[in-house]
């Protein structure tokens, strides 16, 4: 029987506490978003990217699910999903919709940046298309859904993008939400600043997700800095940290290595890499594994 993590993913976002969704980018970030506590993850495309070896401009619509399908059967938390601008037109988002829900990801979000992803939105420099080509790919992915809690989280990139600003983006997120889409992404990134943010949370006529990269161009460190407690108080209702573990895996690995280089050493305490590889392995269900052994007499 198919879990439906949509409904229970519109039921925390409906809720009066701010959902909390941090980045995973496999699943065993996945495993470990959910047993730190946290009700929802966020599968950003930034770190499937680089996860694979390639930008997320590059990133296709089946190594994205494919990636989404290893994370969703790991947890029993509902997993949101990066679909960019769908991966094409209203056609190819019809698709990308059953694909995801396919996969047992119970939210996407959807952008209104061109498709192919241009490789300068990671300099700043956003185009959208218009707010009624959005409209469409929208009403195609209602259409498309099977299972009506499936979350459809619209995003626009119009707070910095060319001819853009924060009335813009407010008005495109109600456009949106008019459309159908069950919430709005205004601020992809954390862009723009405090008054912004604040405007936005007020002006949007539904549930809107604020989000967190640690460093990104246009944003400002105000920003970066606000506390759940003050996201929470501006009225958003989703938090996101995109890019999070990414950076703390890649600084972290890198470290360790150059310290191997360097020194002929690792450095990591004996310790806590026990700790930690017990720790590993309970998120494998290895005891699992070993009763089922001892269950079958394979245990030699």
């Amino acid at each position: 029987m198919k879990r439906n993590l949509g409904k229970k993913l519109k039921t925390l976002i409906y809720a009066d506490e701010l959902l909390l969704m941090p980045q995973c980018y496999d699943a065993l970030s996945a495993r470990i978003v959910e047993n730190v506590g946290f009700k929802a993850a966020n599968l950003g495309g930034f770190g499937v990217g680089v996860t694979l070896g390639h930008a997320e401009h590059l990133l296709s619509l089946t190594e994205m699910v494919d990636v989404g399908r290893n994370v969703a059967k790991s947890v029993d938390i509902p997993i949101v999903a990066d679909a960019d601008g769908g991966f094409g037109s209203a056609l190819h988002m019809q698709r990308t919709i059953q694909e995801f829900e396919d996969a047992g990801i119970a939210g996407v979000y959807i952008e209104d940046q061109y498709y192919p992803k241009r490789a300068h939105y990671f300099k700043g420099i956003k185009h959208t298309i218009s707010a009624e080509e959005m409209i469409l790919k929208i009403k195609a992915a209602l259409e498309a859904r099977q299972n009506p809690d499936f979350v459809i989280i619209a995003r626009t990139d119009s707070l910095l993008a060319v001819e853009g600003g924060v009335d813009e983006a407010i008005k495109r997120a109600n456009l949106y939400l008019n459309a159908g889409a069950d919430a709005i992404f205004p601020m992809p990134g954390g862009a723009g600043n405090l008054e912004d943010a604040s405007k936005l949370a007020k002006e949007i006529n539904g549930p809107a997700c604020y989000s967190i990269s640690e460093y990104k161009i246009g944003c400002s460190d105000e920003v970066m800095d606000c506390s759940v407690e003050e996201i929470s108080k501006m009225g958003y209702k989703m938090l996101s940290h995109p890019i999070t573990a990414t950076l703390v895996a890649a600084d972290a690995i890198r470290n360790v290595y150059k310290n191997l280089l360097d020194c002929g050493r690792t450095g990591i305490n004996r310790v806590k890499a026990k700790e930690i590889r017990n720790y590993v392995q309970q998120l494998k269900n290895l005891d699992d594994h070993l009763e089922v052994e001892k269950k079958y007499n394979i245990e030699k």
